[in-house]
């Protein structure tokens, strides 16, 4: 019966076929032998050697991958990017928890076993730290940023990241957005937060934000007629 059957098949069964049919407990196999394995089923098997990756089981992962490289498929894997991919996830989970020694130790290993990884390890932490310093502005934290933004800064100069110069954009555009919505009063504490925090901005920007802090005093918006502030104020600079 299955001769006859693999006689008129034109593929084997998908990943998703096999599991309706035979439940996802029994182990996938080819129906036809003289068919290759169906892309989705080897898609299946590599996304549960990342699975063992995760856990940590990188032996068994790698095993796994590799098994897949020796089917009667044209379907080749890298184990090694493989695992790379998986322990730049790791790497950016521990920066997200502040273990940066941890985070450049397993993006570094990543490197290694993928050299064709873009960025190096200092600037994947880094670009990490500068979008949770970001946030944490935009969450009313100024000091948490600055914080964090001047980690990122000091691991990877070459990113040129300003720490006090991202918060009092933010500042400024939290600054803009109350006043357009009628909130004075929220407007004028974004902006004073910026010298209360003693930012290190330019004696032109500071003189800009100043103005505008005395327009709110005057309940009067200071951007009202300026859609575009921080381009007011980097054209401030020096």
């Amino acid at each position: 019966m299955i001769v006859l059957a693999c006689g008129r098949a034109t593929r084997n069964f998908t990943q998703a076929e096999w599991d309706t049919y035979f439940g996802r407990d029994e182990e996938y196999r080819r129906t036809c032998e003289t068919l290759p394995y169906h892309p989705s089923a080897l898609e299946a098997i590599i996304e549960h050697g990342k699975d063992l990756a995760r856990q940590g089981k990188e032996d068994e992962a790698i095993s796994i991958w590799k098994n897949v490289n020796g089917l009667e498929t044209e379907f080749q894997v890298d184990p090694d990017a493989l695992l790379a991919d998986i322990l730049v996830e790791k790497g950016q989970e521990y920066a997200s928890a502040g273990d940066l020694d941890k985070a450049l130790e397993v993006l570094r290993r990543a490197k290694e076993l993928d050299p064709s990884l873009g960025t190096n390890p200092e600037a994947m932490v880094a670009k990490q730290l500068e979008e949770q310093g970001r946030q944490y502005a935009s969450a009313g934290d100024p000091d948490k940023a600055l914080e964090t933004l001047t980690q990122a800064a000091r691991l990877d100069p070459t990113l040129r990241i300003n720490p006090d110069a991202i918060v009092m954009e933010i500042l400024v555009e939290e600054a803009r957005q109350y006043a357009s919505e009628g909130d004075f009063a929220k407007s004028l504490a974004a902006l004073h937060v910026i010298f209360d925090l003693e930012l290190q901005i330019e004696e032109s920007q500071a003189a800009i934000v100043q103005e505008w802090i005395s327009l709110l005093e005057e309940s009067r918006n200071p951007f009202a007629n300026n859609p575009d502030p921080l381009e007011e104020l980097r054209q401030a600079q020096p």
